[in-house]
């Protein structure tokens, strides 16, 4: 180790002991840190996958309801030729 006198040396120890540690708890937060944005980078893009699908099912959600009103229509069109206008009576 370092060559001081016995008196500084225990306090040259305890510094370097305390800068090793602040270190470590540096590197720990830093990593804690950049685990927490790659979380937030994984969630963001669930997110926007999740808001991509809901838009896809959106569009398919209103061309269903198109088709339906088409279809709705043409039978409206069907039953208007073979039904009878008025009263039958038999």
């Amino acid at each position: 180790m370092l060559s001081l006198y016995p008196k500084y040396q225990r306090s040259a120890i305890s510094i370097v002991r305390g800068l090793t540690v602040k270190k470590i708890g540096n590197a720990y937060s830093m990593s804690n840190e950049y685990l927490a944005g790659r979380r937030n980078m994984a969630l963001k893009d669930e997110i926007e996958n999740e808001s991509r699908e809901a838009e896809e099912l959106k569009r398919k959600a209103a061309e269903a309801e198109r088709k339906v009103r088409e279809a709705e229509e043409i039978l409206k069109k069907i039953r208007g030729k073979t039904e009878p206008e008025g009263p039958v009576y038999i």
